[in-house]
């Protein structure tokens, strides 16, 4: 993978392949805020992502800053891939991470108000 940065806006749904993607090739993913890749990462960004602001008013500041602090945005990146490997995953077996069947099972109680 060439790229360094993936810009993940939040889409017509809840949730984006892109950051999943971000996280498998190890790049710094911008992702804007309340969006549910928050959820699996407990909401904390320039840890494992780079959260901007729904209107993307900061987005510029950050793209320029992270690309002139390349050793900082590939540690963020690291983070981001080493986080997603621990905790959103498939096992082996095929079961789900703890992590990742909750976000599942919350956003199925979101979308059908059901209760598992």
């Amino acid at each position: 993978n060439d790229h360094k940065f993936i810009l993940s806006p939040k889409g017509n749904g809840q949730n984006t392949r892109r950051h999943y993607e971000a996280f498998a090739f190890n790049n710094l993913a911008f992702i804007n805020e309340n969006n549910t890749v928050e959820h699996l990462f407990n909401g904390i960004p320039n840890i494992h992502y780079v959260s901007y602001k729904l209107d993307a008013s900061d987005l510029k500041e950050k793209l320029l800053y992270y690309a002139s602090n390349l050793d900082l945005a590939q540690k963020i990146a690291d983070a981001g891939t080493k986080y997603w490997e621990t905790n959103c995953k498939i096992n082996k077996d095929g079961s789900l991470s703890d992590s990742l069947t909750k976000h599942l099972v919350d956003h199925f109680r979101y979308f059908t108000n059901v209760s598992l």
